[in-house]
């Protein structure tokens, strides 16, 4: 983030005194080109819908599930999982071959260690979660550095 955690939490404190911090009430605010938040935000307007619209698409493939007809009935699977590829860099691929692929499942994994510990973290002061939050603390950790599989 281009700017500083004091002056962004400041002048956050200070909408929050005007009135309901929203998302559109920082946008209004950053406008002003002398507002600390005004480098947090993409101001070209044709490189900012650029950016949304691929946003977007992260949110499209995100939400793309699929049903085994005929199967046990059970929920609805994800079908692309964002991995680093060894070709194109970051990409997503098909979730079966990356659960395939040893070195794209370890990534699958450990991403999803990282946000299970990031939602952890966001919702520790939640009491009431206590025996979720041991259940994480309890299950074990994968090894890092699984081998890649090869051909």
């Amino acid at each position: 983030m281009p700017v500083p955690a004091a002056a962004a939490g400041a002048e956050l404190d200070r909408l929050r005194r005007a009135g309901p911090v929203t998302p559109a009430a920082v946008v209004d605010a950053a406008r002003d080109p002398d507002s600390p938040l005004h480098p947090a935000f993409c101001w070209d307007d044709t490189a900012a819908a650029e950016a949304y619209r691929r946003d977007q698409a992260r949110t499209l493939l995100h939400s793309i599930r699929v049903t085994v007809a005929g199967g046990a009935g059970g929920p609805p699977q994800v079908v692309y999982l964002s991995v680093s590829t060894r070709e194109e860099g970051r990409a997503y691929l098909p979730a079966a071959e990356v659960m395939s692929d040893v070195e794209y499942r370890r990534q699958a994994v450990a991403e999803a260690w990282a946000a299970l510990e990031g939602w952890r973290r966001r919702h520790a002061h939640l009491t009431e979660l206590a025996g979720v939050f041991e259940a994480i603390d309890a299950a074990p950790r994968p090894a890092r550095g699984a081998a890649r599989k090869t051909g």
